[in-house]
């Protein structure tokens, strides 16, 4: 592997987790806080949450045994990143709808 794909790794694995943090604490302070009546979240708990929630929800058995031979790892990863970008990019979205219902 080379220095490049490994710093481009890093950099979508950060990216991911950020925005995870910034999503789970823009939620915490749509529904949560004012529900609650409990403080906001700084993006540092927040990037917390989000990585206890991967965590506990990861599934490791996403490919059959014949898909991991067609899939190349780092293809299996970019799909890996692309899904973490897109759910947080579609929780915040229908979050965002939501909270003018609050």
């Amino acid at each position: 592997m080379s220095i490049k794909t490994v710093l481009s790794v890093t950099g979508s694995i950060l990216v991911t987790v950020f925005l995870g943090g910034y999503v789970v604490a823009t939620l915490w302070e749509w529904f949560v806080v004012p529900t609650f009546a409990v403080p906001a979240l700084d993006i540092v708990p927040a990037i917390g949450i989000s990585l206890i929630a991967r965590l506990l929800t990861f599934d490791a058995g996403q490919y059959t045994e014949s898909e991991h031979e067609k899939v190349r790892p780092i293809e299996a990863f970019a799909y890996q990143i692309y899904m973490g970008i897109g759910v947080s990019g579609a929780c915040l979205a229908i979050g965002w709808i939501l909270h003018f219902f609050m």
